[in-house]
């Protein structure tokens, strides 16, 4: 539970639905989602650059789930554009 008495999993849903629009901007201009070794989330890249926003494991999980999100190559998603 957060101070507020958010459940943790609602706190990390809330800020995944805060990311997502820029998440989604730098994806469809060419970054890629990446989880970097011992991290629990991902964070958008381009050109090896930190793009500055993150989303959860389990929200990347869903997204996809959903067909938003592609498997890219190992611990990588890109947008999936079809």
């Amino acid at each position: 539970m957060t101070e507020t008495g958010e459940s943790n999993a609602s706190f990390r849903r809330r800020s995944d639905n805060l990311a997502w629009p820029e998440i989604r901007n730098a994806l469809e201009n060419g970054a890629v989602l990446k989880r970097p070794a011992k991290l629990d989330s991902y964070f958008a890249f381009k050109n090896g650059d930190y793009f500055g926003k993150n989303l959860t494991k389990p929200g990347v999980a869903k997204l996809e789930k959903d067909g938003v999100l592609i498997l890219g190559g190992v611990e990588t998603y890109v947008l999936n554009l079809k």
